[in-house]
């Protein structure tokens, strides 16, 4: 176990926290629980009910505190997961557009009206 843990909401260092998590222990930057299933290693999106561990009964609200009892803080950076998730929208968005040419809005919707103007004319 790392002596210092970054919080899941706000990445901020913890510097050497009470171990185990207390329950009501707060993050002093953002005040978010730190002893929830976001701050759990076995805390998992893809997982069914968002948990890697077998035998816990994970909770509905996972940034609440909670009693799991499996609860064992992560290591891995909260904020480095959103940045991730920024980098990825932007790399799609950058598929579907052209910086080199980027038409305004009306260009958008006039182009759009001249090829349904096109596609329902009758000749």
């Amino acid at each position: 176990m790392p002596g210092d843990l970054n919080c899941w909401n706000c990445d901020e260092t913890l510097q050497d926290p009470p171990l185990p998590l207390s329950r009501h222990l707060a993050c002093r930057n953002c005040f978010e629980f730190l002893h929830c299933c976001q701050m759990c290693c076995f805390f998992n999106v893809s997982a069914p009910g968002q948990c890697d561990h077998d035998l816990a009964d994970p909770p509905v609200e996972k940034a609440n505190a909670n009693f799991c009892d499996y609860f064992n803080p992560s290591d891995r950076q909260g904020g480095k997961s959103k940045t991730n998730n920024q980098h990825a929208r932007d790399s799609l968005d950058s598929l579907f557009t052209d910086e080199q040419q980027s038409p305004s809005q009306s260009e958008v919707s006039n182009d759009l009206d001249s090829r349904l103007s096109d596609l329902f004319d009758d000749h």
